[in-house]
């Protein structure tokens, strides 16, 4: 469904963000609609197919179609310094009400540059709601990032995640 790939300004965030539509889905224009009306603030794009949409944060579908969408959060040093390896040890996640399944990736290696790259060390589904149940990946190394996505093509969201490390030695040389 993706052909048309791009990047936005998130002017709220202060950075580009990548976003990807159907061809004839494509932005021609873009406008950033404001009003004295809250509920009718948006952001309009104008398509390739002549209709102008409204991004709206509380639809599953686009025209019919899934919204995929994921954050790579930021990495973490495990062992909180450069020369040393890291346990990430548990995994705690709260998903608030509403929310649709959450898919989970943990990513580990030996630097910030080669975790964005890296496979997955392990990865599972959270579903339901509240407190999710310990996931303890035990996995080893100097950095970490965890990938979160909407599991079933539905809105998600987190309330928190919170990682419990520890230190276990020197980072290893490959």
């Amino acid at each position: 469904m993706a052909d048309n790939s791009h990047f936005f300004y998130d002017v709220r965030l202060d950075s580009f963000l990548p976003d990807s539509h159907n061809d004839l889905h494509g932005p021609l224009a873009v406008l950033n609609f404001q009003t004295e009306i809250m509920e009718q603030r948006r952001m309009l794009v104008g398509g390739k197919d002549g209709y102008i949409r409204g991004y709206e944060a509380l639809h599953d579908t686009d025209d019919g179609y899934a919204i995929t969408s994921y954050v790579l959060l930021p990495p973490v040093r495990l062992a909180g310094d450069e020369y040393h390896d890291g346990l990430l040890y548990e995994l705690i996640a709260t998903v608030p009400e509403g929310s649709g399944d959450i898919d989970y990736e943990v990513r580990v290696a030996r630097s910030h540059e080669e975790v964005a790259k890296a496979s997955a060390f392990l990865s599972g589904t959270w579903d339901g709601e509240g407190l999710q149940t310990t996931v303890r990946p035990r996995a080893r190394g100097a950095s970490a990032v965890v990938r979160l996505s909407n599991g079933e093509g539905r809105r998600w969201a987190i309330e928190q995640l919170v990682g419990v490390v520890r230190p276990v030695g020197k980072t290893r040389v490959a």
